[in-house]
C-alpha cells in the first residue's frame, strides 16, 4: 500500500494545492493565535462572545461579496483579489498596536480599531479564502479522486498548524504578540503567486467562466439564482442546518474551553504559548490521522454516517466539562472536537458537496462556508450572552452551567437530524444523474460509494443502464469502491459489457474485494482471460486472478497461463505478467523464442524494460518486424513497443512494415520515422492525417492504433497534434473524432487498482 497513493499526473496539482492549504493553515495558526491572545489578555474574557457575533457578521458581509462573484468570475482572478485585500488590510492594523502589552486590559480606541480591523480582514477576507481553494479542488479533482486525495490534502492544513504552533511561542517571545500579524499577512499574499501558477497550469478546468448569456446576468440575479436552489433543495438545506448546528455547537465549546484556559494560563504569552504547543500537537495526531485513517473511514462509513462522528464525539466532550470544569476535560473537549472536525467530519463535508450541481457549486459553498456558517458563530454567541443574562450574571461551572447543558441539547439535536435527513443526499444525486452537464452526472456517480447502502445501489443500477459507456464505467468504478454485495451483482453484469472500458473497469473493481476475487465471479474472469478481444481487459483478468493468490501460488498460476497451448492465451498471460512488480526475466525470458511471433513480441515488450535483456528484446521485436508471416497484431504490438521504448533503438523498418496495407501499422510505422528525422516530417505527416482522415479505416484504428498512443514519445505526439491543428477545418474534424480517444485510453490506463 502507498503511503501517498498519487497517480503521477496528479502530482503537480497536489503538490500546489497542498502548498496553498499549508500557508493558509500556517498563517491563520499564527496570526489567530495572537489575536486570541491579545483579545482575552488586552480586553478580557468578557469580550469573547461579541467577537463571535462581530465576525460571523462580518463574514456574512465577505461572503455576500463573495458570492456575487462565484461561479461568473474565474475562481483564480477572484481568489487573487481576496488574498491582496486581505494581506494590505492586515499589514494596515497592525499599526495600530503596540508589539507587547503595556497596560492592564483596556478597550482603548487604538486598541478597538485593531480589532475591528483584524476582525474584518478575517470576516470578510479569510474566511472566504479556505472555500475558494477547496472550490478550486472541487473543479481539479473528481469525486472518485477526492476519496483518496481529500484526506491527503487535508494534511495541508495539519501540517501547517504544527509548523505555526511550533513558532508561536518563539515568535511573540521575540518579535511580540502583535507583530504575528504581520506573518500572517505575508502568507496570505503568498497564495497569489501559486494561484497564479494554477492558472498557467489548470486554467482550462477550472469552473466560473459561464456562457456569454449567463456571464451577462446581474450579481444579484446570480445570487437569487443560488438562494433559489438552497431553499428548493433538501440537501442544500440539510447541509445548511449541519453547519449552522456546527458552529453554534462550535462556538458553546470554544467558548467553555477558553474560559477554562484563561483561568489555568495567568499572562498573555504563556497562553500564546500554550495554544501553540496545542496546535502543534493536535495537528501532529491529525496528521497522522488523515494519511493512515480517514480515507479509509470514509470509504468503509460513507458520507452519509460521516456527518454523525463529530456530534456524537461533542457530546461526550460536554459531558466531561459538566462533571469537571477544569483543565483536562476542556483539554478533552477541544481536542476531541478538532480531530474528528478535520477528518471525518471535514472529509465528510467537503465530498457531501460534490452532490451540489457543478454550475452551482461555486455559490453554495460561498452560501454555506460564508453565510450559513458565520450565522451558526452569531447565533451561539448570542446564545450565551442571553443564558447568561437570564439565568445569572456569574460565569456558573459544571452541571450548574447553562452553557454546557445548553451545548449538550443542541448535539442531541443535531444527531437526530443528521439521521432523519440522510436521503436528502440520494435525492439529489438522482436529481443530478438526470443533468445535462456531463460533469455534473459523473460527480453523482462517483459520490454513490456508500457500503452497505441499498439506496446507493439502486441509483447505481439505474445508472448502469444509460447508453454512456463512460456513465457506465463510472458505474463499475464506483462498485468497485463500495466492494459489497450490492456491487458485485452489478458487476458481475458489467463484465458482459459490449464496451471494453466497461468490461476493463468492471474486472479491476472485483479485483479490489478484500478477499480477493468474489466465488461467483471466478468463472467471468477465466473467461475474459481467455476470450475477451481487448488486450487490457485480458490482461486486468489475469491480474485479477494473480491478486487472489498468495505469491507461490501466483507464480504457479502463471506458469499454468504461460503454458497454454492457445498462443493468444499465453500472449495475454505475458501481458499480464508484465504488470506485476515481479522479476519478469525467469518467466518471460524462454518465451523469447516461443513460437508464435504475438508471444514473442509481448515478451520483448516487457523484457525491454530491463537492462540485461533489452538487447536480447531488440532483436527480437526486429525479426517480428521482418516477418511478413508474423500478423498484424504482432507488427502493431512491436511497433507500438518501440515508441515505448525510450531511446529509439537501432532498427531499420522493413518496407513491408513502411507500406503496409493494415491502416494501424503503417500509422505507427510513420509516426515511429518521425523520431528520427527532421527532413520528410511534413510528408510523414500528410500521409498520417490521410490515412486518419479516411473513414473507411476508423474502426480498424479505434482497434489498433487508439490503444497505442499513450506509447508515443512527446516528440511525436506534438508533431502530430499541432499538425492536426494546422489542418483545413473539414480534415481536422475527421481526424480530431479519432484522436480525442487519445486522453481516453490514457485516463483509463491510470484507472488502474488503488
Amino acid at each position: 500500500m502507498k503511503l501517498i497513493n498519487l497517480e503521477h499526473d496528479e502530482w503537480p496539482r497536489f503538490g500546489v494545492l497542498w502548498a496553498m492549504l499549508a500557508l493558509l493553515a500556517v498563517g491563520y495558526a499564527i496570526g489567530w493565535s495572537a489575536v486570541h491572545s491579545m483579545l482575552v489578555k488586552r480586553l478580557g474574557i468578557e469580550y469573547l462572545p461579541y467577537t463571535y457575533i462581530g465576525i460571523s457578521l462580518l463574514g456574512v458581509v465577505g461572503s455576500s461579496i463573495y458570492l456575487s462573484f462565484a461561479d461568473a468570475v474565474r475562481r483564480d482572478r477572484l481568489l487573487i483579489w481576496f488574498c491582496g485585500l486581505t494581506g494590505l488590510a492586515l499589514l494596515a492594523s497592525r499599526l495600530l498596536v503596540t508589539a507587547r502589552p503595556d497596560a492592564e486590559p483596556n478597550a482603548t480606541p487604538s486598541l478597538a480599531l485593531f480589532f475591528a480591523a483584524v476582525f474584518f480582514a478575517q470576516g470578510v477576507g479569510n474566511a472566504t479564502l479556505g472555500t475558494q481553494v477547496w472550490t478550486i479542488v472541487n473543479d481539479l479533482l473528481r469525486p472518485s479522486q477526492g476519496r483518496r486525495i481529500y484526506p491527503m490534502l487535508g494534511t495541508a492544513g495539519t501540517i501547517g498548524g504544527i509548523a505555526g504552533g511550533a513558532s508561536i511561542h518563539f515568535l511573540a517571545e521575540r518579535f511580540g504578540t502583535a507583530n504575528l500579524i504581520v506573518l500572517w499577512a505575508f502568507a496570505i499574499l503568498a497564495i497569489i503567486p501559486m494561484t497564479l501558477f494554477v492558472r498557467a497550469r489548470f486554467g482550462g478546468e477550472l469552473r466560473g467562466l459561464r456562457p456569454n448569456h449567463l456571464a451577462k446576468k446581474a450579481h444579484s440575479e446570480r445570487l437569487g439564482e443560488g438562494v433559489r436552489f438552497f431553499l428548493s433543495s433538501r440537501m442544500a438545506r440539510t447541509l445548511g442546518v449541519v453547519a449552522l448546528l456546527f458552529w453554534i455547537v462550535g462556538s458553546i465549546a470554544d467558548f467553555q474551553y477558553t474560559r477554562i484556559m484563561n483561568n489555568t494560563f495567568t499572562d498573555e504569552a504563556s497562553l500564546a504559548g500554550y495554544y501553540g504547543i496545542y496546535g502543534m500537537l493536535i495537528n501532529a495526531s491529525g496528521l497522522v490521522v488523515q494519511f493512515f485513517c480517514s480515507a479509509y473511514l470514509i470509504r468503509r462509513i460513507g458520507v452519509g454516517r460521516g456527518f454523525l462522528a463529530l456530534p456524537a464525539t461533542a457530546l461526550g466532550g460536554f459531558a466531561l466539562v459538566g462533571a469537571s470544569f477544569t483543565f483536562w476535560p476542556g483539554l478533552v473537549l477541544r481536542y476531541a472536537w478538532d480531530m474528528v472536525g478535520m477528518t471525518v467530519q471535514g472529509n465528510s463535508y467537503q465530498l457531501a458537496l460534490n452532490a451540489i450541481p457543478s454550475n452551482l457549486r461555486g455559490r453554495m459553498r460561498g452560501l454555506l462556508d460564508g453565510v450559513i456558517n458565520p450565522l451558526g458563530g452569531v447565533f451561539g454567541g448570542l446564545l450565551i450572552l442571553g443564558l447568561h443574562f437570564f439565568f445569572d450574571h456569574r460565569l456558573e461551572t459544571g452541571w450548574n452551567d447553562p452553557v454546557t447543558l445548553s451545548g449538550m441539547v443542541l448535539t442531541v439535536a443535531w444527531i437526530f437530524f443528521v439521521l432523519s435527513a440522510r436521503e436528502s443526499y440520494f435525492s439529489l444525486l438522482e436529481n443530478n444523474m438526470k443533468s445535462n452537464e456531463r460533469r455534473t452526472v459523473l460527480d453523482a456517480i462517483e459520490s454513490l460509494e456508500e457500503p452497505g447502502s441499498q439506496r446507493a445501489a439502486e441509483l447505481l443500477d439505474l445508472a448502469a443502464t444509460s447508453q454512456d459507456p463512460e456513465i457506465r464505467a463510472s458505474v463499475a468504478r464506483t462498485r468497485g469502491g463500495s466492494r459489497d454485495q450490492y456491487a458485485l451483482a452489478g458487476l458481475l453484469q458489467s463484465v458482459h459489457d459490449e464496451n471494453y472500458r466497461v468490461r476493463l473497469a468492471a474486472v479491476r473493481s472485483l479485483a479490489r474485494f478484500p478477499a480477493g476475487i468474489p466465488g461467483p465471479a471466478q468463472t467471468e474472469i477465466d473467461r475474459l482471460l481467455e476470450s475477451d478481444p481487448e488486450p487490457q481487459v485480458r490482461a486486468a483478468a489475469f491480474q485479477a486472478l494473480l491478486a487472489g493468490h498468495c505469491a507461490g501460488e501466483a507464480r504457479s498460476l502463471a506458469d499454468k497461463w504461460l503454458g497454454h497451448t492457445d498462443p493468444r492465451i499465453r500472449a495475454h498471460a505475458v501481458e499480464a505478467v508484465g504488470r506485476t512488480n515481479w522479476d519478469h526475466r525467469p518467466l518471460l525470458a524462454p518465451l523469447l523464442s516461443d513460437p508464435a511471433p504475438l508471444v514473442r513480441a509481448w515478451a520483448a515488450r516487457v523484457l525491454l524494460r530491463e537492462e540485461t535483456t533489452r538487447e536480447q528484446a531488440t532483436q527480437v521485436l526486429a525479426l517480428v518486424l521482418e516477418d511478413v508471416a508474423a500478423g498484424t497484431d504482432a507488427h502493431e504490438l512491436a511497433l507500438a513497443t518501440l515508441h515505448g521504448s525510450g531511446p529509439m533503438p537501432a532498427i531499420q523498418l522493413p518496407s513491408h512494415i513502411m507500406g503496409s496495407h493494415d491502416p494501424a501499422v503503417r500509422v505507427l510505422a510513420l509516426a515511429l520515422s518521425l523520431e528520427q528525422t527532421d527532413a520528410t516530417a511534413a510528408k510523414t505527416l500528410h500521409e498520417i492525417f490521410n490515412i486518419l482522415a479516411d473513414p473507411d479505416n476508423t474502426e480498424r484504428l479505434r482497434a489498433g492504433l487508439v490503444p497505442y498512443l499513450p506509447d508515443f514519445s512527446e516528440r511525436v505526439a506534438d508533431a502530430i497534434l499541432m499538425g492536426c491543428a494546422m489542418l483545413d477545418p473539414a480534415r481536422r474534424k475527421l481526424v480530431s473524432h479519432l484522436l480525442t480517444e487519445w486522453h481516453q485510453v490514457l485516463e483509463t490506463r491510470t484507472q488502474g487498482v488503488p
